[in-house]
Formats: structure tokens, C-alpha cells, sequence
């Protein structure tokens, strides 16, 4: 054959091939569209994130923290949907609030976050405040995201692993005292653990009783003067609200479940009732003659003012916080100015200032006096020990704290504290630490707070502060 003849022969052969290749190529391409019914498409797949961050990675225990956290799906993928996220807040710490509204659901310490749908390249965020209630080590707090519909490209839901896990440590540190100098219009925050001031805000004029919001987050402060309340934010220790109240605004007290908090008004023989989730007055009730210190019930069911007299009769109102009225009245002798709950609920201890000053030991189901204790000269406040089993009572005219057992409602203790002779007022405010080892108690003439070991009876240590310090009231944060 010619060679002209063989080089057409095998292009024709190569030309018959090409309507085979075509062929192929069609089906190969049918089949990836789902025409051929060849496989099924694959399936969607995201890459979502989890960062947490802690505002404080060193709080006082009785102070708040809020843990941020922000989910996110990598660009690029598909969006997912059924996101949910859980936060188990650790032993140490209680849950308070989160900006989550209806989508987070909290039982005890564990916030379920119901994220739903997080499309490609975007985010959400959770804000959760949590109380600091001890110390004593290293606490980590984790979350993860627990579910979603999609499968994750380089994780998996509630496996404590990956990158949709995140964890925050902290180390709490003591809790702070709260103290007011009302001649300098501030309050001093005092570090329990090394009992050195840290930090002075200025509050109203003339500020008196001081106490802190269950959930560490608040300090009220009571402004005489001026006739106000100043809201202290203890993540940042500045003022973030000032409530004007009834005349001469002199104690304060928050209800365990922290939604009210209730002032004395001295002159005006009133008691306001706070909102604080508004920091609005949204009630004013009347009470007895002067009314000075006022204490709640640690079931919230109960909130108790000691009306001084003045002239007049002098009594502890019992008000009743669901109703906001009073329910019981109970007669009791001039210059009864302190108030104090056991807790168990059962007792309510009542101090007098007189010569000599008098404890009287209220019971709660009955709303009767059963005893009187006599303690030292001029007694102005008293606090009970976190266990129950001791009250202390501060005797302003001869310098003393009297050490009351409980169980025998006897002074078993009498507390020599460092003041300017002759006592006057010091020593007057009286907070425990919510551990039990220490009494603080505020002593007006020398502008010192005094430092008591509970183990010794004895002071061990004084703190400078403003001029005039007050405090009446739980100015350490209680659990």
C-alpha cells in the first residue's frame, strides 16, 4: 500500500474513535448531575469555632466575672444550623445572669445556648455573669458547642476536643470590704487578704450604711446628706447609678434573690423600696420612729427594721417583700438602731444603744423578745458569724465588741479594739468574712477599721481609711 493511502487509513480510524470518547464523556457528566443515577451529592459540612474570654482572670471572691463567648462558622463553607452551645460553670462559682434572653436556658450552673442558624463567615456572642464564692485555687471554666445539623470539617459536638471547645481559668482572690467616710463623701475598698486599700470611689455626700448585692456585682451606699443611694458597679468600680430616696437615707439591705433593695429613711420615718434591675424607687413604706439599721430574712421572706425612738416608741418593723406592707410590729426599749439575722432565719438579734448596751434576741416565728443580753457601753450594730454560732456586737462608748454564743445567747468574749479614748462611735460598722476567720468593724473617731481574729478573739490588724468610716451594714459580701 502507497504510504498516502496507510496515513489516511489511520486517521479515519482515529476520527471513528471520537464519537466513543464523546460518548463516554456525556454519560460521565450526566451521571455527576443526577440524571444517571449514579451517587448522591455529598453532604453539607461547616467549620464552626469557639473562643471564650473572662473578664477578670483574678477576681475577689463575692465579686462577679462574665465570661464572653462567640461561635463562629469559617467563610466558605456551608451555613449551619441546630447550633446549640453549653457553658458548665465550675464548682466556685455561681451563675447570676446572661444577656441571652429566650435562646439560653440555665439549670443550676449549666447555660444551654440555643444559637439556631450561624451562616458562613458569621458569629454570635454570649455574655454570662457569674458569682466568685471562693478562693483557694485555680478554677476552669469550659464550654463547647454540644450540637448541629451539619457535619463539622475538623470537629465533633461534645467531644471536649476540637476547636469548637473553649476553656478560661481564673484564680480568685479575697473578697473586698466596703467601707464609707462620710466626711470624705467616698468609699474605701479594702483587700481582706493583705488589708490594704485598693481603690476609693466618691459617692454622695455624707454616705452611711454600705451593702453588697448577693451576686457580687453591686454595692448600695446610703448618702444621708444628700438623700440618695449610690449604685457601684464592682467590675468596675465606679458609680453607675444615683437613686434619690426618702430624707436622710441611712441603711440598706437587698433581698437574697437581688430584685429589691430596701433603705432606711431616718428623718422621714419611711422605708424605700429600690428596683435594682431599674435602680427606681417603686415604693415608700412607713415604718417607726427613726428608723437606722434594717436586716432580711435569709429565706427573702422578711425584712426587719430597728426604729430608734427618738422620744418616741421604739420597735422593729417586720415587713413582709411580696406585699411591701408591714405585718408585725414588736415593742422594744429606746435606742434600738441594729439588726441582725440568724442563718437559720430563727433569730433576730436587735442591739441598743445604752449604758449599758443591750443585745435582744427576737424570735422569728412568734415575732417576740425572749431574752436581753447585756454587752458594753453604747452597742450600735451586730453581725452573725456564717455558721450561727456567734454574734458580734459593737459597743461605740468604751471601745468594745462583744462575742455572743448563740446557743446560750451569753457573752463569751470581750474585744479590746485600737481607738481614740473617749470611744465615740469606734467601734460601730461590723461585717464577717464569709469564711469565719476575721470580724471587720469600722471605727469612726480614728478613722481605722479594726481586724479581728474570730480563732482569738483578739485584733490583729488595723486599716486606714477615709475620714469617718460608717459602714453599718454587710459591707463584706456574704455567700
Amino acid at each position: 500500500m502507497k504510504p498516502e493511502l496507510s496515513r489516511y487509513s489511520t486517521a479515519i480510524q482515529y476520527l471513528a474513535v471520537i464519537p466513543l470518547i464523546l460518548l463516554g464523556l456525556l454519560s460521565i457528566l450526566a451521571t455527576s448531575d443526577g440524571g444517571g443515577g449514579g451517587s448522591a451529592p455529598p453532604a453539607a459540612q461547616i467549620d464552626l469555632s469557639l473562643d471564650m474570654t473572662v473578664s477578670n482572670s483574678t477576681p475577689p471572691v463575692g465579686n462577679a466575672v462574665i465570661f464572653s463567648l462567640t461561635v463562629s462558622n469559617a467563610p466558605g463553607v456551608s451555613d449551619a444550623s441546630g447550633v446549640v452551645v453549653t457553658d458548665t460553670l465550675p464548682v466556685g462559682y455561681r451563675y447570676a445572669s446572661d444577656n441571652g434572653g429566650a435562646n439560653t436556658a440555665v439549670v443550676g450552673n449549666t447555660v444551654t445556648w440555643t444559637v439556631g442558624n450561624l451562616a458562613q463567615g458569621g458569629n454570635a456572642s454570649l455574655d454570662i455573669t457569674a458569682t466568685v464564692l471562693m478562693g483557694g485555687g485555680a478554677y476552669v471554666n469550659d464550654a463547647e458547642v454540644t450540637a448541629a445539623n451539619e457535619s463539622d470539617v475538623d470537629s465533633t459536638p461534645g467531644d471536649s476536643a476540637g476547636d469548637d471547645y473553649a476553656m478560661e481559668g481564673t484564680v480568685p482572690t479575697a473578697p473586698r470590704a466596703y467601707v464609707s467616710s462620710m466626711f470624705d463623701d467616698a468609699v474605701s475598698i479594702i483587700d481582706t487578704a493583705t488589708n490594704t486599700v485598693v481603690d476609693t470611689i466618691t459617692v454622695g455626700n455624707s454616705p452611711h450604711g454600705v451593702t453588697v448585692h448577693p451576686d457580687g456585682t453591686r454595692v448600695y451606699v446610703a448618702n444621708t446628706l444628700d438623700h440618695t443611694v449610690s449604685v457601684i458597679d464592682t467590675m468596675t468600680d465606679t458609680v453607675i447609678a444615683t437613686v434619690p430616696v426618702g430624707f436622710n437615707a441611712l441603711t440598706v439591705v437587698v433581698l437574697p434573690d437581688g430584685t429589691k433593695a430596701y433603705v432606711t429613711n431616718l428623718a422621714a420615718d419611711t422605708l424605700s423600696v429600690i428596683d435594682t434591675a431599674t435602680n427606681t424607687v417603686i415604693d415608700t413604706i412607713a415604718v417607726g420612729n427613726s428608723p437606722f439599721g434594717v436586716a432580711v430574712h435569709p429565706a427573702g421572706t422578711a425584712v426587719y427594721v430597728a426604729n430608734e425612738g427618738q422620744g418616741d416608741p421604739a420597735s422593729v418593723s417586720v415587713i413582709d417583700p411580696t406585699t411591701d406592707t408591714v405585718v408585725a410590729t414588736i415593742p422594744m426599749p429606746q435606742g434600738t438602731i441594729g439588726v441582725a439575722v440568724t442563718p437559720d432565719g430563727t433569730t433576730v438579734y436587735a442591739s441598743r444603744d445604752s449604758s449599758p448596751g443591750e443585745v435582744a434576741v427576737i424570735d422569728t416565728a412568734t415575732n417576740t423578745v425572749t431574752t436581753t443580753i447585756t454587752v458594753g457601753v453604747g452597742t450600735r450594730s451586730v453581725a452573725v458569724h456564717p455558721d450561727g454560732s456567734k454574734v458580734y456586737a459593737t459597743n461605740g462608748n468604751d471601745c468594745t465588741v462583744s462575742v455572743i454564743d448563740t446557743a446560750t445567747n451569753t457573752v463569751v468574749a470581750t474585744i479590746l479594739t485600737t481607738a481614740v479614748i473617749p470611744c465615740m462611735n469606734a467601734p460601730l460598722g461590723v461585717a464577717v468574712h464569709p469564711d469565719g476567720t476575721t470580724v471587720y468593724t469600722t471605727n469612726q473617731t480614728n478613722n481605722l477599721v479594726s481586724v479581728i481574729d474570730t480563732a482569738t478573739n483578739a485584733e490583729v490588724d488595723t486599716v486606714a481609711v477615709g475620714r469617718g468610716p460608717w459602714s453599718v451594714g454587710q459591707f463584706i459580701w456574704r455567700p
